[in-house]
């Protein structure tokens, strides 16, 4: 199956950011390239929402969480729940600075500096949907 198949239709993206206004700008511009949007501002919220939507098929997840869960928790738990959700982290830091725990997650397909652009938001989420339809 090519990528163009892969990605073919509405999918549902969950947006995971503690910082209300960066969420709602990165829900929008995934919202612009044709998908359907729901943002979150902490890990709990988003383990809810995923477990209310099982359409939802990816989730750009913000590195560094404020709350009490943090990313790496966020994961375990959704493995833990035998979840098949792609993740799409987002962090201000460099890739090569996050933990092996994190980026080397079976669940997380990707990575996206902040600030992104559009192109890379929207390419990482593609990478996610691909994955996860593997």
């Amino acid at each position: 199956m090519g990528e163009s198949e892969a990605i073919e239709g509405v999918y549902k993206v969950l947006v995971c950011d503690d910082e209300v206004r960066l969420g709602m700008l990165t829900a929008a511009l995934l919202s612009d390239a044709g998908y359907e949007m729901t943002s979150v501002t902490d890990a709990r919220s988003a383990l809810a929402a995923l477990e209310a939507d099982a359409e939802i098929a990816a989730v750009v997840l913000d590195v560094n969480l404020g709350g009490d869960m943090s990313a790496i928790q966020f994961l375990v738990a959704l493995a833990a729940a035998d979840s098949q959700v792609s993740i799409v982290l987002a962090s201000g830091l460099a890739r090569w600075e996050l933990p092996e725990e994190l980026i080397g997650h079976p669940l997380v397909s990707g990575f996206v500096a902040k600030p992104f652009t559009e192109e890379q938001l929207v390419g990482g989420v593609k990478t996610a949907i691909a994955k996860a339809q593997a």
